[in-house]
C-alpha cells in the first residue's frame, strides 16, 4: 500500500514517537503526510482504513495525532462511512474524541446530536454479524441510558438538559432498541442489564407522567414519593 518513500517516513515517524522528542515528532509526521499525498488515492485510502482499524481495534495501538486524523484518516473514514463500508462507522466512533479539536472535520458531519451513537447504529446495520459492532453500540447506549437517570430523584436528563415529554418518548424508544440488542447479544439473557432496563423504564414513564401533571407537585422527588405510597397502598 505504501511506496518505499512513504514507508520509510512512517517508520521514522514511529521512531520519533517512541523517543518522545516533541520537537521532532510533528515534523516527521508532516513529512510522512506529504509523501502519502503523492501515492495513488486508492492506496492512500486503503492504508488509512487499515491504520484506523489498528488504532481502534488493534492490540498494538497506533499513535493518532491530529494532523494524521484530520488530513488522512478522517477523509477516508467519512468516504467509507457514506459508502457503508464495513468497519468505517465503528472506527469513526472510536476516533470521535479527536473531532473536538477538528472543527473543519465536524463541519462535514451535519448537525447530528450524537455522531458516535449514530455511527455505531450504522455499524451494527452494515455488519450485523460482527460482535464488535453490537458490543460498541450496547456499551454506548447503556452509558446514554444510565446518564439519563443519574440525577434521579431530581430529574431525568436528555443529553445535557432536563427531558421533556417528547424526550421521554424518545428515551423509551432508545430503551426498546437497547433491549432488542442485548437480547440478541446474550442469546435471550439480558440479566447483565436488567437493573438498568427496569430503572430506566420506570423513570422514563414516571417522569413523563410527572411532566404532564407538574403543577400538582413541588418536584419529581415528591411525585416519586406519592407514587411509592400509592403502590404500597395497593399491596395492602
Amino acid at each position: 500500500m505504501l511506496n518505499d518513500e512513504a514507508k520509510g517516513l512512517w517508520d521514522e515517524y514511529l521512531v520519533q514517537e517512541r523517543r518522545g522528542v516533541g520537537s521532532s515528532v510533528l515534523p516527521a509526521l508532516e513529512n510522512f503526510i506529504e509523501a502519502l499525498e503523492r501515492i495513488p488515492a486508492d492506496d492512500r485510502s486503503s492504508w488509512a482504513l487499515s491504520t484506523a482499524a489498528e488504532a481502534v481495534d488493534g492490540k498494538r495501538k497506533v499513535p493518532v495525532r491530529l494532523p494524521l486524523f484530520q488530513k488522512v484518516l478522517f477523509p477516508a473514514l467519512l468516504s467509507g462511512y457514506r459508502k457503508r463500508t464495513p468497519g468505517c462507522a465503528r472506527w469513526l466512533a472510536g476516533l470521535a474524541p479527536l473531532l473536538h479539536d477538528s472543527p473543519e472535520c465536524r463541519d462535514q458531519l451535519g448537525s447530528e446530536e450524537s455522531p458516535e451513537l449514530g455511527w455505531l447504529r450504522v455499524a451494527s446495520e452494515v455488519d450485523p454479524g460482527n460482535t464488535r459492532e453490537w458490543g460498541g453500540l450496547i456499551r454506548m447506549l447503556s452509558e446514554l441510558l444510565g446518564y439519563a437517570i443519574h440525577e434521579v430523584p431530581r430529574r431525568v436528563l436528555f443529553g445535557p438538559r432536563e427531558a421533556t415529554i417528547a424526550d421521554c418518548d424518545q428515551l423509551l424508544d432508545e430503551l426498546e432498541h437497547f433491549c432488542g440488542l442485548t437480547t440478541v447479544r446474550s442469546d435471550g439473557r439480558i440479566d447483565p442489564y436488567r437493573d438498568l432496563i427496569d430503572d430506566c423504564r420506570m423513570h422514563f414513564l414516571a417522569y413523563r407522567d410527572f411532566l404532564s401533571n407538574r403543577h400538582r407537585y413541588a418536584d419529581y422527588a415528591q411525585f416519586l414519593e406519592q407514587m411509592n405510597d400509592t403502590d404500597d397502598g395497593d399491596d395492602l
